[in-house]
This record gives structure tokens, sequence and C-alpha cells, in this order.
């Protein structure tokens, strides 16, 4: 049973802390939003795996962007959802006083928030986007477990799964691809975070974050260190203001779906004594 309660109770307590413990950053998850001159679709599966425990086989998040063409930029759209299970032992206590351990499975189903917005400029230049995130986020269950696995396996966009939550975003990305075919960039955004609830909390971040690719052969291998910093919340610490992680990658860009797989790894203790590792696959269309 300690371990179904170490990943509510943590869980619980980041969506209370205000987002003490999000960052967002975007590239791993899904790729940066930048213009495209076609309509398509990105699609990103992940799974979260736990110190001491683990969420059910099953449990995983699917997050999805679709993209059109309007003018010079584009306009896209970001939805997902997540399903969690959890089994934990527990014990029957009968009428005639005798106790039984029994193994109790629980699971939900978190939709996300649904966001909309708009890239412009170059992919491989300067580009900018503008992102609003609408609360309509929903639990299908009463612990939220759904949300849990968002929690953990999708940090880097917690806000998106939380419920009540609404968020606006903009960022800008520098990014340059050298002479021997590896590129090399950086991403700063502002975001605000704001609660649809009586007496919530809205705060202001910085997201930040340093990423570059090499080509081996027809693969692509990436990394990227990501991190955020809340600027509200000044009597927090600087340890429960900021958060960083790493994102490894490896990908085919030229084949059918450009698919990507990519593991990410918290580089901050207090996540890290929870999480070991998401693994994930983003495939685009």
């Amino acid at each position: 049973m300690s371990n179904r309660n170490t990943c509510r109770h943590l869980g619980r307590a980041i969506l209370a802390a205000g987002f003490v413990l999000v960052p967002i950053a975007a590239g791993a998850q899904l790729s940066d939003p930048t213009p495209q001159s076609h309509a398509g679709v990105e699609l990103s599966l992940s799974k979260p795996f736990l110190k001491g425990g683990d969420f059910g086989a099953a449990s995983s998040l699917l997050t999805a962007r679709f993209t059109a063409p309007a003018g010079e930029a584009s306009i896209f759209v970001e939805w997902g959802v997540s399903h969690g299970s959890v089994g934990y032992d527990d014990y029957d206590y009968n009428s005639y006083g005798g106790v039984s351990r029994v193994h109790v499975t629980e699971s939900g189903t978190t939709t996300a928030n649904l966001a909309v917005g708009a890239a412009f400029g170059k992919a491989e230049g300067t580009s900018g986007s503008f992102t609003v995130s609408l609360p309509v986020a929903h639990e299908s269950d009463q612990y939220g477990i759904g949300t849990e696995v968002a929690v953990f396996g999708d940090p880097d966009h917690l806000e998106r799964f939380a419920p009540h939550v609404w968020s606006t975003e903009g960022a800008v990305r520098f990014a340059r691809r050298l002479e021997s075919g590896a590129s090399v960039g950086i991403r700063v955004a502002g975001v605000v975070i704001g609660s649809t609830q009586t007496g919530g909390n809205t705060d202001l971040y910085s997201r930040y974050a340093a990423f570059g690719a090499v080509p081996a052969g027809p693969a692509e291998l990436g990394a990227e260190v990501s991190g955020m910093a809340i600027i509200t919340q000044r009597d927090l610490s600087l340890s429960q203001r900021t958060f960083h992680q790493l994102t490894i990658s490896a990908g085919l860009p030229q084949a059918g779906g450009a698919p990507h797989l990519f593991v990410r790894v918290p580089l901050d203790h207090d996540l890290r004594e929870i999480v070991k590792a998401t693994a994930g696959i983003r495939v685009t269309f």
C-alpha cells in the first residue's frame, strides 16, 4: 500500500504546491511548435517507471498535436489522454474478527486541457509560439490516477492535465544547422498558470532549454537539458523554485513517420527519488 500512497501523495502535493516542481519545456514529449508548410499530426506515447514500485503495464500517456499552415505562420491544437492503474496490498476485516490480506487494483483516466496556439518564424532560425490552454481536463476517478501518470510521465506539460487549471505561454526558439549536419539551439519561454477555483494561485514561470542533435547515418541522436524557474512565490527556496531534467533521443527523421525514441531522467533529487525514468516514442505524419 505504501507505493500507491507515495505516488498519490506526491502527485497531489505537486499539484497543490502551485506547480513548484514542474518544468515545462517542449523537447521530448512533442517537438517544439514551429511553422509548417503543410498540415500534419504529431503523436507521442510515453510511460514513467518508478522506484520501489510501478504503475500497471498499461499505464501510459498519449499526447497529440494537429498543425495546419496559416499564411506564413501555423496554427495548432494539442490534446491528450492519460491512463493509469496502481495495485497495492490491503487488509480485509470480516465480521468475525478475522483479517485477510487482499490485493487491490485501482485505475483511472484523465483527459487533458485543450491547448490552442500559433507558431511563426523559421524552424531553422528564429521562431516563436503562443499557446493558450483551456481548463477542460477531466478525471474519471476520485484519486486522479491518470493525472499522476501525467505528473510523472510528462512533467514538461503538467498543467495540460491538471483539472481546473488554465495557462498561457509565449516562447522564443533559436536553432541553427551546422555545416556538419549537426544542429544546436536554445529555447526560452514565459508562462502564466492559474486556477479556476476560488482562492487558487496564479503564478509566473520562466522555461528554458538547450538542445542539440548529430546525424549518425540515417539516424539522428539528440540531447536536451531543460528546466524552469518560478518567478513568483519568492518565499520558496531555490531548490523548490527550479527543476531540471535530461532527455536523450534517437530517431529516423527521413523515415515514414519520422519515429523518435526518447528517455527522460530527472536531474533533481526530489523527483529522482520517485521516478527512475520515462521512456516513449514520437511520430509525425
